[in-house]
């Protein structure tokens, strides 16, 4: 699946800003949808070249048993 405003995979998280895309909460919307980093989460085990802040993939209640998108979100066309 593909953004309906950008057009990119909607797997694929994107950043813009303080802003981080969560892949599970975008497929569910067919939009990305944004949080600020400090939603995700930074673990030591995640940091890679591409993240040397070892941020999460995605947001912190995604990771839970809860289904997204959550307050506070922005989507794509709005980042």
């Amino acid at each position: 699946m593909y953004c309906k405003h950008c057009e990119l995979p909607l797997k694929d998280s994107q950043e813009r800003g303080g802003y981080k895309s969560c892949p599970k909460c975008s497929r569910r919307a067919g939009e990305h949808i944004y949080y600020p980093k400090s939603s995700f989460g930074f673990t030591e085990k995640r940091v890679t070249a591409n993240h040397p802040d070892g941020i999460q993939s995605y947001c912190e209640p995604c990771r839970g048993t809860s289904t997204g998108p959550y307050p506070g979100h922005k989507k794509c066309s709005e980042v």
